[in-house]
């Protein structure tokens, strides 16, 4: 059989799994592996998020997160087993220089528990400073005659 032979039949065989599966075979794959190693997690309480500490309850929220940065950084942070974690895919977000440490915002607000938010790019955000900024556009809309609403 040759290479493209080979490869044809390999491409065929996978094609007709994932007819088989009603999706991609790929993704099915995927899924699965994700679910197996979830149940393991659980069954070794390993089930708490690395950075919020929150429990996780589905294979689909959970990830596998590098505890320190290791991009531009070290490759051998990149396999070290030492340095992953699980965590909820919401709090696997990448290292940005450092803000990711931060204890207070740039108006002294401290940064966590009910003060702690994350906007749509899971990015940290001062809840105090986000009600005074929607506080203030909403007075300005007032003043100018508009709800503050677009659309």
């Amino acid at each position: 059989m040759s290479d493209s032979s080979g490869k044809k039949a390999r491409t065929e065989a996978t094609r007709r799994k994932s007819d088989f599966l009603g999706e991609n075979y790929s993704t099915a794959s995927y899924r699965l592996k994700q679910r197996f190693l979830f149940s393991l997690i659980q069954k070794l309480g390993l089930d708490i998020c690395f950075r919020c500490e929150g429990k996780m309850l589905s294979s689909e929220d959970f990830s596998l997160d590098h505890k320190d940065p290791w991009f531009e950084v070290s490759t051998a942070k990149f396999w070290d087993l030492s340095n992953l974690a699980f965590s909820h895919k919401k709090c696997n977000r990448p290292h940005v220089s450092g803000m990711s440490k931060k204890t207070h915002c740039p108006k002294g607000h401290l940064l966590e528990g009910e003060n702690l938010g994350r906007d749509n790019r899971g990015h940290r955000v001062c809840l105090t400073c986000k009600r005074d900024t929607n506080r203030e556009f909403m007075r300005e809309a007032r003043r100018n005659g508009s709800n503050g609403r677009t659309g």
